[in-house]
């Protein structure tokens, strides 16, 4: 973990980078944020100095402490509740709205090619038997939506509102699953490749059901997955340094050899769970359950 109030002067943060930074009175001068995610954090007393937001996204996060000098925020867009400082709100950002406000609704044998479902309103959807090839669901809410037996190749889900959703049967070649919220989702004898775009957190999840190897190479460090259920997942040599799995349930998981230092295991339930040669210095158990 990096120190809080650092100075960053010149940086480039690329898309989806900036969660990795402090978000704690940190100090950016002359930097560049283009593209990238502000989502579900508080940013508290940070200091943005000639820095350019163009094309950033906002999602339901506290900027009300911070401090914005000389910036720029062309193209920005706003997703849910932001909140900026007191008396300021930069002219430039702009409100997204759902193209599609259809929750609850039901697609069955669909076909869809190259349709733009940005921000679109599809919790609790249920997709069946459906090519959608190409498709944009950027930033939409597919809350405890369910896909079963469907194509999603070259799909983007960046951003998306996936908690609880179910992807059974599922083709995911080449999709994006980037900043996506992930908490109980399950991609129950789904298929993805190695090109798939998919950060830490996506390839927890997927490591959850589908028991894919993740190769150890410390995509997972800091990754928060409270109260996510996992299920023979090989985990064997992953890094999850400062991981959060408060109130997670593990079951039939190898983590052999990995590292979990500083990671947080509270409450959380194990059963028949390997940890041979686990570095687990500072790890913390507090309430953990073995069986």
């Amino acid at each position: 973990m990096m120190p809080s109030a650092k100075t960053f002067r010149y940086h480039k943060f690329c898309r989806g980078m900036f969660s990795k930074f402090p978000s704690t009175e940190a100090h950016f001068i002359g930097c560049s944020f283009e593209s990238c995610w502000f989502t579900e954090e508080q940013y508290s007393k940070c200091i943005f100095e000639d820095c350019d937001f163009s094309s950033a996204l906002f999602c339901d996060c506290d900027l009300s402490s911070c401090t914005f000098n000389h910036c720029f925020f062309r193209n920005a867009i706003v997703k849910g509740q932001v909140s900026w400082p007191e008396g300021f709100t930069p002219s430039e950002v702009q409100q997204m709205q759902p193209l599609v406000n259809l929750p609850f609704a039901i697609f069955k044998n669909w076909f869809l090619c190259n349709e733009d479902l940005g921000a679109a309103e599809l919790s609790f959807a249920t997709f069946s038997r459906s090519t959608l090839y190409q498709l944009n669901f950027q930033a939409a809410n597919l809350v405890r939506a369910r896909f079963t037996r469907c194509v999603f190749d070259d799909v983007n889900f960046d951003g998306a509102d996936l908690r609880g959703a179910v992807f059974e049967g599922c083709s995911l070649l080449n999709a994006s699953f980037i900043r996506c919220s992930l908490e109980e989702t399950s991609f129950r004898r789904s298929v993805y490749q190695e090109s798939a775009k998919l950060d830490a957190l996506a390839k927890a999840a997927m490591a959850a059901t589908l028991g894919v190897r993740l190769e150890p190479r410390g995509e997972l460090i800091g990754v928060d997955l409270r109260k996510t259920i996992i299920w023979d997942a090989d985990l064997r040599g992953a890094n999850l340094e400062g991981a959060n799995l408060s109130g997670a349930h593990l079951g039939n998981c190898a983590l052999d050899g990995a590292n979990l230092r500083q990671a947080n295991f509270s409450d959380a339930r194990l059963t028949r769970v390997t940890l041979a040669g686990a570095d687990m210095s500072g790890t913390i158990w507090i309430r953990a359950k073995f069986d």
